[in-house]
């Protein structure tokens, strides 16, 4: 999910004292804000080397959703499997004249979960739209809990340590990330089909929180004119 992880207030997002429209962005479920990024669609360059796979997208005045985002850039995923563990190189270069800001996540489902852990100081309060208010709680998913005792669509942050699930089946995955990845989605709302640990480089509804001020509670990643940032994410499983 890229620039935009999951929803954005109103379908619109000011950045640099500039507004910004989403209202064309079509997204098949979810609530009116769900916005989920604006790449997951569109077509990919990709490349393959024995384990690895490398996929980039250009962002250029031809996407449809340009007007959405003009900021000339490009992402760059490289996926690399080993024999236990999955790692997610992400790169975000800044082609453009003027600084961009975004956020970067992966959005997993994960079936048969038993049980997890969010090692993280905080929870975000949010709205009826699911969307952070930029108010803090302190959070208590620090151990392991049993997957059916939770109703989440939550965004963590102030995190302390590698996310864990444990599944059916006996196997343990752990994920490990670069120090970007600030924050952390957990939903639990569908627990019989699939549970998500979505990874996140900022808060939901970023950009806006950027804006108004939560500078630290948003994280924001903004990359000046020519810059390059890069993090990343491992799945480990034993």
């Amino acid at each position: 999910m890229w620039p935009f992880p999951n929803r954005v207030r109103n379908r619109c997002y000011q950045f640099n004292r500039r507004r910004y429209s989403l209202a064309e962005v079509q997204v098949s479920q979810g609530n009116f804000p769900l916005i989920h990024g604006l790449v997951r669609d569109e077509t990919w360059q990709f490349k393959t080397n024995k384990n690895t796979l490398t996929a980039w997208i250009d962002i250029t005045p031809q996407l449809k959703y340009w007007d959405c985002w003009p900021w000339p850039s490009r992402l760059t995923l490289k996926y690399t499997l080993k024999t236990n563990r999955a790692r997610i190189d992400y790169t975000v270069a800044n082609f453009a004249k003027t600084e961009l800001g975004f956020g970067f996540a992966l959005h997993p489902l994960f079936k048969n979960a038993q049980s997890l852990k969010v090692p993280a100081k905080y929870v975000m309060e949010s709205d009826k739209d699911l969307l952070p208010t930029g108010k803090l709680f302190k959070a208590n998913l620090n151990q392991l809990t049993p997957v059916k005792e939770l109703n989440l669509d939550h965004v963590f942050t102030g995190l302390t340590g590698n996310q864990q699930i444990n599944f059916n089946n006996g196997i343990r995955l752990t994920i490990k990330t670069s120090p970007d990845f600030t924050h952390c989605v957990v939903y639990t709302g569908e627990k019989e089909k699939f549970t998500c640990v979505e990874s996140q480089t900022c808060s939901t509804d970023a950009h806006n929180l950027d804006s108004q001020g939560f500078i630290k509670e948003a994280h924001l990643i903004r990359v000046k004119p020519g810059g390059v940032h890069h993090g990343w994410l491992k799945y480990q499983i034993s």
